[in-house]
């Protein structure tokens, strides 16, 4: 099963599927990945796929990104992890 996003978050839209190599997530128009709240940055994050593992990277967010509650500036992502994105929870 290809990876994905799966909220946590009441509310939030169902599982995002990650099917690009690299995906952008923040609240520009431009963003593969769009959370319009004002908490996410325009440019807040992005998950790559390198060497078949899942990266995450901060890109200077204000509210920074969390995988299972700690700050990352960068991190692997495993099966099973909490990521927040400012207090947006996914796993």
């Amino acid at each position: 099963m290809p990876a994905r996003l799966v909220p946590l978050t009441p509310g939030l839209t169902p599982p995002i599927p990650l099917q690009r190599p690299v995906l952008l997530i923040g609240r520009h128009p431009e963003c593969d990945i769009r959370l319009d709240l004002p908490q996410v940055s325009r440019r807040h994050c992005l998950i790559a796929l390198a060497y078949d593992r899942l990266i995450i990277r901060d890109l200077g967010s204000r509210n920074g990104v969390r995988v299972n509650g700690r700050l990352v500036g960068e991190a692997r992502l495993r099966e099973g992890d909490e990521i927040a994105i400012a207090q947006l929870l996914y796993r």
